[in-house]
């Protein structure tokens, strides 16, 4: 049986439940201007974002991939 996401989220450590909270998948935001979408964390207290929207490309989301401390994207990010 497949897991919902808050089941899954449940398995994950909770440095990772925190910031999947704080920073919800697919959330867009703009960082230094420019439009990226949150794809994922890791326990280094970072989050996976990439200005390709994985609704849409989710493999060019992920190639993509760029690595934001969650420290910088509360100081100065914009939420849309």
């Amino acid at each position: 049986m497949a897991k919902t996401y808050e089941e899954w989220l449940q398995t994950r450590p909770p440095v990772i439940q925190a910031l999947a909270r704080e920073f919800p998948p697919h959330t867009s935001i703009v960082v230094e201007g420019e439009s990226h979408y949150v794809i994922g964390w890791n326990e280094e207290d970072m989050v996976i974002i990439s200005p390709v929207n994985p609704s849409e490309d989710y493999a060019g989301a992920v190639a993509a991939q760029q690595y934001v401390c969650a420290a910088h994207l509360r100081k100065g990010s914009t939420w849309q």
